[in-house]
């Protein structure tokens, strides 16, 4: 059964309420220290968060591995992408497609 597109729109307009903003990393050599620099793309996205219930998430979709939260959206993510949500950066471990959206699964990254 495909999900019609006004359906898709209305669970965007009732979860997504959370700004989650994507960075593009760069390698900067600084006299042979190797650090990654994040730059903010300004094209944020918006995803419901949630940091409760990841055991349950765990086993419902056969990850293994552990993981800080996660994020439902609509928007597409890439794996090793770096978001972040409120204070916190986050990397995309997994990016779990569905019919109505896509369920990212993060850790929490250091600068």
């Amino acid at each position: 059964m495909k999900i019609p597109q006004s359906f898709k729109k209305g669970i965007k307009n009732t979860f997504y309420d959370k700004k989650v903003h994507r960075y593009s990393q760069e390698e900067v050599n600084n006299q042979g220290w190797i650090s990654i620099e994040l730059t903010d793309s300004e094209d944020p996205f918006y995803a419901n968060v949630q940091f409760k219930n990841l055991g349950q998430i765990q086993e419902d979709y056969g990850i293994r591995d552990d993981f800080d939260a996660v994020m439902t959206t609509d928007e597409e993510v890439d794996v090793n992408s770096i978001v972040k949500y409120h204070t916190r950066f986050f990397k995309v471990k997994q990016s779990i497609p569905s019919d109505s959206h896509n369920l990212l699964i993060v850790e929490k990254w250091e600068e």
